[in-house]
């Protein structure tokens, strides 16, 4: 039976992995779709070579698995997001506030990210996150405002405003989110 797949950019630290790890209690098919995977033939911390098919690997892959899973957790990164709305892949994009970008950090930390990643999520968190809710073509965007707010506190809000056919009067449903509609 082929599933209704949700397609859901969650900004770095929203909790994707989690919900991951915790699909079969949560009663959820996912994956956690990492584009590092697929940008890079050889990634090490002294060695970056860049796939020449990315993005079009990393959209092949979406593609393939759509109708498979409940839900893609898929990069919010600017390019990819472009290259999935391009193929006309409709999705969700989930990002924090700018004010809880302490509060990212401090998970970086706590789950053992690289030096390198933090320092690079610590510089850029504004733009990216401005970048996540500038989305034009996002189909619904979620703005996480809560301190110790996860995807998992909406996840399944979520999944019911995309199996309901993005009806606008649902989306006051998500407590606790600012979220609105393209």
């Amino acid at each position: 039976m082929e599933k209704n797949t949700t397609v859901i950019s969650a900004f770095p630290g929203t909790g994707k992995s989690y919900i991951h790890k915790h699909q079969k209690e949560l009663n959820i098919t996912c994956i956690d779709s990492d584009s590092s995977y697929f940008h890079w033939t050889v990634n090490t911390p002294r060695t970056k070579i860049k796939n020449p098919n990315f993005p079009t690997n990393y959209i092949d892959h979406i593609k393939e698995n759509l109708g498979k899973y409940d839900i893609i957790f898929i990069s919010s990164h600017e390019d990819v997001r472009r290259e999935v709305a391009k193929a006309g892949i409709e999705y969700i994009v989930v990002y924090p506030t700018e004010s809880l970008k302490n509060e990212y950090i401090g998970r970086y930390y706590n789950r053992g990210n690289s030096d390198d990643f933090i320092k690079t999520l610590d510089y850029f968190f504004d733009e990216w996150v401005k970048s996540c809710r500038n989305d034009k073509n996002a189909k619904i965007h979620v703005e996480l405002t809560q301190h110790t707010e996860y995807l998992s506190d909406v996840i399944f809000r979520l999944n019911s405003l995309y199996s309901a056919k993005w009806e606008k009067t649902k989306l006051s449903s998500l407590y606790g989110t600012t979220c609105r509609e393209n």
